[in-house]
């Protein structure tokens, strides 16, 4: 991609947005677009840029090759664009550009729902006529036959699951320019470039992501296995909510229905894959025999009686997604009839499923207002009515005969929206191995890319499993090649985890992708992003032996430097500080993300803490400030400043928004770069101007949202005042005063001191406990004064300068020696926070011993990452993800309290350097980028001396003021 990418100025558009003609919102529709045109021999351009942008995403080729995919992720309303040198591509004669746009048709957790459309400008710039290529209505396209449109989702942040017919797709290459357009149509003209739904278009400012090939490094293990029962997924979105596409929650009250036609008695099992965040499901009766589902396990032994029974849930609650997912394990034959088969017309046999809802009955739509429940009442309570009388009848029917009465009441679920074994996720869990097989030298050939191929052999009876192990998380595309009979189904899983030999799925992720085999030889890259440690590899209507000759992963990732180093005296720190670095680099996309497997979320307040960490390793500054300009562009789902973005899933997090405005500070500190902050500052004054709407008489702050601080087991009210977020606020309103410097708007800086002061008084009347010199953590409107003292409300009051002279000294003692009853820290996230606070208070000693207990765990448990939380906040798993962008505190804590880099000045024009005085490490070395070149610092305390060295840019100065006059010194400035 071509730098001038990055530039500012505005584009001119003579491009049309096209689209094919028909629906102009497909759901998961794979779109190709193809236009061809001649070129002379000797036309004399000397400059080639193909613009493109597309809705949802495209990848974009000329002549057969890949130029790149996008566009990053963006609001509606502030799309942005690429731009691609392509002189080298262009040859005399026919030439062709190809573009795969997919539209989701549903917003996920990166993606607001929008029209589909693309648009596409090759210029061809400098030669005696400059020639302009642009989409239009000359330009062919058609639906991929290759992709599944019908399936189901990876999960409701990620989107559709990838399902893929080989022998289904066009034969031969569609990418390049000989190939038939038969049964192709022409686009259709939505809007001229430029204008539109879209409007204005950006220019991309960060750079492009840069892929690298990494193979497997072992085989874990190989076995015949065979599913367990069935699994049938239903979406029952348009049944319940025709024409609804957003991601919001769904908060209703309904009933689900279809017979069970069983030929014998038996027992088995009813199981729910997934939470019912990504899965709707509920209590449910069969035949009139109640029975209950307990959200962990969401497991149920079932009996079932000869002959046709009424099969009866009842959904009611809060539920992210509208996939129902049931997996059926009995020993017998297992059929589903339709509750009114009379009432099913002939002519529609074929197109409904047995399955009919009910409902919904009472609908709550959430909304981020900080006034309406939050996240649709995440307290616990949905606020629906459970006494509903028409819920109440359907509800006590114990036969279809019973339900009849209802009938005319019930909604089809058509068929196209049922599916039979297409959960992958739940194929891979349940299942009985059959044979295991042991892994032998002639397999590790399906490790690397040669001429050979393993031979996967048909087993016995049941299918052919595989796992293997790549060594580390990374996050790309699954490549391989293969040679394989038409007809078989490769299904692929992805998961991060095998703690002692045993699979930890991911719950809530159907991290999968399926492929069905053409004839003959072939190969495939997945067009979704995964990430994954291990794959699981299962061979499903084998019929002859299949040869395997690669398979890979196309990491793809955001293109850094190894700027940043740190070694010291111990090992294992320094390894620490090695997985610190990968799972960081791993969570960098378009924007920082939470994870790179179960989500791939740009969470704001997540983010704070990567952009800080992003400082001390790479710099790139450029993805910084995308990422907050991102934030302040969302301003447009909610004032509040929505907790993830883009999407239309409505939560707002106080402390996630107030991490935004400290992060626009940050930026302007580490960078020097006031740009932004004067860019900004209008939105940040709006979004403080509402905070404070929500400050009561008494001074507190008092909102309804998703107060979240940590995860842990705080009494923290969703509906009131939270301790940490009053002082947090407070903070947010004292760097107002300097952001409105930088636009020129002083004079609002009296009111906002005026704000803090009021707020931080009411802090220490209200929330302050005299008795036990602490504050409590907030006060519910419902219940009253919180029951739970905690480290996380002392310790972000502490970092964000909320004590006065009578509390600090009270509280840094306990922070230091904390109480039995105060909640611990929970999460590798806060303990970024509590970092801080020991080395403000000459701790460092501390830090190195929690990175050693708590990141040490991690590696005793053989991992490569960091954690999203430490062992003990989920039950039954060691954590949930195991690459978590708020995890890799210890990379920062390297640079900043064990290198002892302080930044003294904006864009480091002058630093300090104060080695840790009391620790047990010997020596420490590393190098930290900067805007004005990299600064290098070593020292050591090895045979009983004290010597430090720094070697920094020219232009920034080194401040030894506050170094121990012990410390042998020497600064090195590099000219040049």
């Amino acid at each position: 991609m071509s730098s001038s990418s990055m530039a500012a100025a505005a584009k001119q558009w003579s491009a049309d947005w096209i689209w094919a003609a028909g629906d102009r919102t497909p759901v998961n529709a794979q779109m190709c677009f193809r236009k061809s045109f001649e070129l002379e021999e000797d036309s004399g351009w000397t400059k080639a840029m193909l613009a493109v942008t597309a809705d949802s995403r495209y990848q974009v080729y000329l002549n057969g090759t890949e130029l790149g995919t996008g566009p990053v992720r963006s609001m509606p309303h502030a799309w942005y664009y690429d731009e691609y040198d392509v002189r080298h591509l262009l040859r005399a004669g026919k030439n062709n550009i190809a573009v795969r746009v997919a539209h989701f048709g549903h917003s996920n957790y990166q993606y607001i729902e929008h029209e589909a459309g693309l648009l596409v400008q090759l210029e061809l710039l400098g030669g005696a006529v400059e020639r302009v290529i642009a989409s239009d209505e000359s330009w062919s396209c058609s639906i991929h036959p290759g992709y599944k449109r019908q399936t189901v989702k990876r999960n409701v942040n990620l989107g559709w699951m990838e399902a893929y017919d080989a022998s289904a797709a066009w034969q031969g290459d569609w990418t390049k320019p000989e190939f038939a357009e038969e049964s192709w149509t022409q686009a259709v003209k939505i809007a001229a470039g430029g204008s539109g739904p879209w409007g204005e278009l950006r220019p991309r400012d960060i750079l492009p992501m840069q892929n690298t090939f990494v193979e497997p490094q072992r085989i874990v293990s190989k076995q015949a296995v065979r599913p367990e029962g069935m699994v049938l997924s239903l979406n029952l979105r348009e049944a319940l909510y025709p024409g609804r596409r957003d991601a919001n929650a769904n908060i209703f009250s309904a009933y689900l229905a279809v017979e069970l036609i069983v030929q014998e008695e038996m027992e088995g099992v009813i199981s729910f894959p997934h939470p019912s965040w990504n899965g709707v499901y509920g209590n449910f009766a069969i035949g009139g025999q109640a029975y209950s589902v307990h959200p962990d396990s969401r497991t149920v032994e079932v009996s079932l009686l000869p002959g046709r029974q009424l099969f009866l849930m009842r959904l009611f609650g809060i539920h992210d997604d509208l996939f129902v997912h049931l997996e059926f394990r009995f020993p017998g034959e297992l059929a589903f009839g339709h509750p009114f088969p009379d009432k099913v017309a002939p002519d529609q046999a074929q197109q409904v499923s047995p399955f009919v809802v009910f409902g919904p009955f009472e609908t709550i739509v959430p909304a981020a207002d900080g006034i309406r429940p939050v996240y649709g009442g995440l307290e616990g309570d949905s606020g629906l009515d459970a006494n509903l009388p028409e819920m109440l009848a359907i509800g006590v029917c114990t036969s279809a005969e019973a339900l009849a009465q209802y009938a005319e009441k019930a909604i089809q679920v058509p068929a196209e929206y049922v599916y039979r074994d297409e959960h992958i996720y739940s194929l891979m869990r349940n299942k009985k191995v059959l044979q295991r097989y042991p892994v032998l030298r002639g397999d590790e050939v399906l490790l690397h890319a040669t001429p050979d191929a393993a031979q996967l052999e048909r087993p016995d009876t049941g299918d052919m499993e595989i796992i293997v192990d790549f060594g580390t998380i990374h996050a790309g595309f699954l490549e391989f090649e293969l040679e394989a009979q038409a007809g078989t189904v490769i299904d692929w899983y992805g998961f991060e985890s095998m703690p002692g030999g045993v699979i930890e799925f991911t719950e809530g992720l159907n991290n999968s992708v399926r492929y069905i085999c053409r004839e003959g030889r072939q190969s495939y890259r997945s067009i979704n992003r995964m990430g994954f440690r291990y794959l699981m590899m299962t061979v499903r209507g084998q019929k002859q032996p299949i040869s395997v000759y690669g398979i890979r992963m196309v990491k793809n990732a955001y293109p850094v430097s190894g700027a940043g180093q740190f070694r010291c005296s111990d090992d294992q720190l320094t390894e620490i500080w090695r997985i610190s670095r990968h799972t960081h680099h791993l969570c960098m996309e378009d924007t920082f993300v939470d994870c790179p497997t179960f989500e791939q979320v740009y969470w704001l307040g997540d983010a704070n803490t990567s952009m800080l960490i992003n400082y001390q390793l790479f710099g790139s500054y450029e993805l910084v400030r995308h990422c907050l300009e991102l934030a302040a562009d969302s301003a447009a789902q909610s004032k509040l400043i929505p907790a993830l973005m883009p999407t239309d899933w409505q939560a707002s997090i106080p402390f996630w928004t107030f991490n935004w405005i400290i992060a626009v500070q940050q930026y302007t500190e580490h960078t020097g770069d006031t740009s932004l902050a004067a860019k900004l500052y209008p939105s940040i004054k709006q979004t403080v101007a509402v905070y404070e709407s929500f400050i009561n008489e008494e001074g507190l702050f008092d909102i309804s949202s998703w107060n979240l601080l940590d995860w842990a087991e705080l009494d923290i009210s969703n509906k009131g005042v939270v301790t940490a977020q009053q002082g947090l606020l407070a903070y947010c309103f004292q760097l107002a005063c300097r952001l409105a410097e930088h636009a020129d708007a002083a004079e609002d800086g009296l009111h906002y001191e005026a704000v803090r002061s009021r707020l931080l008084a009411a802090m220490n009347r209200h929330l302050w406990d005299e008795e036990r010199k602490a504050f409590i953590d907030g006060i519910s409107r419902e219940t009253g004064r919180s029951t739970t003292f905690s480290m996380q409300t002392h310790v972000l009051l502490h970092t964000h300068n909320a004590l006065s002279e009578e509390t600090r000294p009270w509280v840094e003692r306990q922070l230091l020696s904390p109480p039995e009853h105060w909640v611990k820290i929970g999460s590798p996230f806060m303990s970024f926070y509590l970092f801080q606070v020991y080395s403000e208070l000459g701790q460092t000693q501390r830090i190195l011993d929690t990175m050693r207990k708590e990141w040490g765990m991690m590696l005793r448990h053989g991992s490569t990452t960091c954690w999203e939380t430490f062992p003990g906040f989920y039950k039954t798993r060691l954590t949930r993800s195991y690459a978590q962008g708020w995890s890799a505190a210890p990379a920062y804590a390297a640079a900043k309290y064990v290198l002892g880099l302080q930044l003294m000045e904006p864009a480091y024009r002058t630093i300090a350097v104060v080695p840790p005085q009391e620790t047990d490490l010997t020596w420490a070395e590393g190098s930290v980028p900067t805007p004005a070149g990299l600064i290098e610092i070593a020292w050591t305390r090895e045979a009983g001396s004290r010597r430090l060295t720094i070697q920094v840019p020219a232009g920034v100065k080194v401040n030894l003021e506050a170094l121990d006059p012990a410390w042998d010194a020497e600064v090195t400035v590099r000219q040049g």
